[in-house]
């Protein structure tokens, strides 16, 4: 309803309503400042015009706080991605190294993975009852490599 409130009808033609309704619709434009005050001074609106004003204030402090909480929440979120990839680049590097960034998970993780294809090399050779290759793989690491590229388990 306040869009239908002009402020080109002097002050004192207009209703008690219709006063209140310009304040509360021109109270904060600067270019009606004037307007606003001459109105303030016919009418017991003081009341009125602390209640608007921290009313105002209010909303101004809120909208800052929540734009702070939202900046603070979008970085905590930069800085878990940051982690997340940090900590996935670092497994990666462990795993290919074993040193650097990420060393203990890469070490874990890449033992697990070692143990797990040294497993398979074994059981496909004991299928095959290759139990000299067997041995020798176990004894020697170049062979071993050789029998992971035979068995496609690089």
């Amino acid at each position: 309803e306040l869009g239908k409130v002009h402020a080109d009808k002097s002050v004192s033609e207009m209703t008690r309503i219709e006063k209140l309704a310009v304040y509360f619709k021109y109270a904060s434009d600067e270019n009606k400042k004037d307007y606003v005050q001459e109105i303030l001074a016919e009418e017991d609106l003081a009341m009125s015009e602390n209640a608007y004003r921290t009313l105002t204030q209010d909303e101004i402090e809120f909208e800052r706080m929540e734009t702070e909480i939202r900046t603070e929440f979008h970085r905590n979120t930069e800085l878990a991605y940051a982690r997340k990839e940090g900590r996935e680049e670092g497994i990666g590097i462990g795993r290919e190294e074993g040193i650097g960034i990420g060393r203990e998970e890469g070490i874990g993780i890449g033992r697990e993975e070692g143990e797990e294809k040294l497993n398979q090399l074994n059981l496909l050779l004991l299928k095959q009852n290759r139990m000299d290759d067997l041995q020798k793989a176990a004894e020697d690491k170049e062979f071993r490599r050789t029998l992971y590229r035979e068995f496609g388990l690089e």
